[in-house]
């Protein structure tokens, strides 16, 4: 059981190394970060789970937990366990590698076959140019039922090489508002799985594909959520119902019998008066001082001179979907190229 639990995790310690072993794990853990085997999110085995599979003691494993939370890259949730809170801004060293040796050796093919440098490089740029006129006309509909959602997928799919996004309630599918004919222009639809069988089968003759991905909140909404004193009264700032349920789902993950109070950022209710009696704000990641009305921005302001605590709960597309997602992209671009359409 050892053998595949390491492999799984893709941890070796040498115990004659020189290098401490928490230290060892606590780098390995960084490199199956950088990899991809552990992502944002993503909750780390036990100390008790790994030391067994890893053959160490469990106090080496705290120490080496203790290393990566000192230095941020892990949080730990009281009753909930270690979860890794960011992605390391750096590419893997490994992966430049195999890059530089993919071109080096395209090069060396090239130069065999009598091209100069001149040619390779002006074939390169023509290819390259050719990828980013497709991308820039490939289109992409989200659609889900609340806007706090479709402003994740905004922000997450157009930072795939800055692809158009273009977002649709639910509320306007079922309702008939928008039509078929202006969803076919679409490459791709992208939508969550719990919204999925229903887009299915409300658009059965629509000759776009539909795109499943799971959505989550973000580590550091995780473990944010988790700190929560239950003694402290809870404001909930929304824009949609379906949001205000997501987020009161996921507290009682962590927590039950919070104090919760609700405040619709579609009423024109005065932010002042509800957050006089409130400890802890909860507020939507699209949510911004620049596009609320001059009394609110006070509020918030006054909320946090007085010691108020704001968490934001962002929500993402889950890592998984997200490279899925992105295979998806090149398929579909490939596939049109060899059709002959032209996007």
């Amino acid at each position: 059981m050892a053998d595949k639990q390491e492999k799984k995790y893709d941890i070796k310690i040498e115990k004659k190394s020189p290098v401490p072993v928490y230290m060892q794990l606590a780098d390995q853990i960084i490199e199956n970060i950088e990899r991809g085997l552990f992502y944002p999110g993503a909750k780390l085995p036990s100390t008790r789970e790994l030391a067994e599979c890893l053959d160490i003691s469990r106090g080496t494993v705290k120490k080496a937990y203790l290393n990566l939370i000192n230095n941020k890259k892990a949080a730990s949730v009281k009753g909930r366990g270690t979860f890794v809170t960011e992605a390391v801004n750096h590419l893997p060293v490994n992966r430049l590698e195999q890059a530089s040796d993919t071109i080096e050796t395209t090069i060396s093919r090239l130069e065999d076959m009598h091209f100069s440098h001149f040619e390779i490089a002006t074939l390169f740029n023509s290819i390259i140019s050719l990828r980013s006129e497709a991308l820039a006309n490939f289109a992409i509909a989200a659609i889900d039922c609340n806007p706090e959602a479709l402003n994740v997928y905004q922000r997450q799919i157009a930072l795939l090489n800055n692809i158009k996004i273009v977002k649709y309630l639910l509320r306007d599918i079922i309702s008939g508002e928008i039509s078929l004919n202006q969803l076919e222009v679409f490459d791709l639809i992208v939508t969550t799985n719990t919204h999925y069988q229903e887009l299915q089968s409300r658009l059965p003759d629509l000759d776009v594909e539909i795109i499943q991905v799971g959505v989550a909140p973000t580590a550091k909404t995780l473990v944010e959520m988790g700190t929560i004193n239950s003694s402290q009264k809870i404001g909930i700032l929304y824009n949609s119902k379906r949001y205000k349920e997501i987020i009161e789902k996921w507290l009682a993950k962590f927590h039950s019998g919070l104090k919760l109070s609700y405040f619709s950022l579609q009423l024109e209710e005065k932010l002042e008066d509800f957050v006089k009696n409130i400890d802890l704000l909860i507020i939507p990641p699209s949510f911004s001082l620049g596009g609320i009305q001059q009394e609110r921005i006070f509020a918030i302001r006054d909320f946090r001179q007085r010691g108020g605590r704001i968490i934001n709960f962002e929500y993402k597309i889950e890592p998984g979907s997200l490279v899925y997602l992105e295979n998806k992209i090149k398929i579909t671009i490939k596939e049109k190229r060899k059709s002959g359409n032209k996007l």
